[in-house]
């Protein structure tokens, strides 16, 4: 299984968007993170035959998906930051619809629709109407019409924006069970839901592809840099200008912790285990993004 992007570009209005933007995928979950506007939309929308691209191709097992034609599009299971639904549909009535589209048989449709309802814990909701769900049951919906025609290429663009920790928890098992036999493309601006999930990271910023890696590589890039110290909230000002700081959070003492990365030891500071998101920050601080990220 592999599906190769090779020398995508795309551009608006004399823009560039996409430049020049190669690498292969296998089987597993891949995980696509980038500041705003670096261009992980519009990737995905091209891999999705959603937006034509203006250079290069994409081909799945060494055939371009112009050719694949139909038969592409029946690999693609593909999840965007916002779904429209018909409301007035009970939730089951909106996976027989786009069962429906997908091309699904009667006898599939039945088997599909209870098994995604299931494996989205949305079976006891599925005869509510879709105006009554809450934000994160659309969105848990929205990952069921995803995964409705059992797809080879998954490409789910920010899925947990609107889920609770506990279905963020369920989300990841879901992705894990089902990562067998797909390529599934994760984007995300949290990067926790990738961690400990994610075979290989893909960094994008201004339109272009700066790097592919495992976390192993990403989580080396921090090793011996990162520190927690606990300081009065009237002397953060000092330290924000001085560090990089990745978390700040308020102490019940009125104190505030936090997180720092250095490449320099930080004086009373205690040096903790980096995390994917403290080589992420780390990341865009080596580009000279640390200002588009919010601390």
């Amino acid at each position: 299984m592999n599906l190769e992007i090779s020398n995508i570009s795309k551009i608006y209005n004399n823009k560039v968007i996409l430049d020049n933007i190669s690498f292969q995928l296998f089987g597993g979950i891949y995980g696509l993170v980038g500041p705003n506007g670096a261009g992980k939309t519009t990737l995905m929308r091209i891999i999705c035959d959603i937006l034509p691209q203006d250079k290069g191709y994409i081909s799945f097992d060494g055939m371009k998906k112009e050719d694949l034609d139909e038969k592409y599009r029946d690999l693609l299971g593909y999840l965007p930051q916002e779904l429209g639904f018909y409301e007035h549909f009970t939730g089951e009535e909106f996976l027989r619809y786009i069962a429906v589209l997908k091309g699904l048989t009667k006898k599939e449709t039945d088997k599909k629709v209870q098994e995604t309802l299931e494996l989205v814990n949305l079976t006891y909701e599925k005869k509510k109407k879709i105006a009554k769900y809450s934000g994160g049951m659309k969105r848990r919906l929205g990952i069921a019409q995803a995964l409705l025609n059992d797809p080879k290429i998954l490409i789910l663009d920010e899925p947990t924006v609107g889920l609770d920790p506990m279905e963020r928890i369920r989300f990841k098992n879901l992705l894990s069970r089902i990562s067998v036999n797909k390529v599934i493309i994760l984007s995300t601006h949290i990067i926790s839901d990738i961690e400990g999930l994610a075979t290989e990271v893909i960094l994008m910023n201004k339109g272009t592809l700066k790097g592919k890696y495992s976390p192993e590589e990403l989580l080396g890039n921090v090793n011996g840099k990162v520190f927690e110290i606990k300081i009065e909230e009237n002397m953060y000002g000092e330290y924000n200008e001085t560090y990089l700081i990745s978390r700040r959070e308020i102490e019940s003492d009125g104190q505030v912790r936090l997180r720092i990365i250095s490449d320099k030891e930080v004086k009373e500071g205690n040096l903790v285990k980096g995390s994917l998101e403290d080589a992420y920050i780390y990341h865009l601080e080596k580009e000279g993004e640390k200002n588009g990220y919010s601390h």
